[in-house]
């Protein structure tokens, strides 16, 4: 029984490894199917919907490689990766969901 429970621990452990170097494949994969233009084309179209939202600073990928944070010149804006990827497509409904989710940055004072 001992040998049963080690062979099992070392293959979820080598399972795990594997399911580790295929998502970090994957991020980067994702990271380099878009670019900075890409963004700000979609930040165009959603300022269509909220004229609050500002002007591109800079974006990374989240490590869940789903999400990628925007800095805004006033704030930042979360987009699923899959709306930057497909951004020629994006549906009126998508553009004001996206300009929901703009947040300002509060001034310190």
């Amino acid at each position: 029984m001992p040998y049963h429970k080690n062979h099992t621990c070392n293959t979820a452990g080598l399972i795990i490894q594997q399911l580790q170097t295929q998502l970090q494949k994957l991020q980067a994969m994702q990271a380099k199917a878009f670019t900075a233009d890409d963004i700000e084309r979609i930040l165009h179209q959603v300022m269509l919907y909220n004229s609050e939202v500002g002007t591109y600073v800079e974006h990374r990928v989240k490590d869940d490689g789903y999400h990628c944070s925007v800095t805004l010149n006033n704030g930042y804006i979360v987009l699923y990766v899959d709306e930057i990827t497909d951004s020629s497509q994006l549906p009126d409904g998508r553009l004001r969901d996206i300009a929901a989710r703009f947040r300002k940055r509060q001034l310190q004072g």
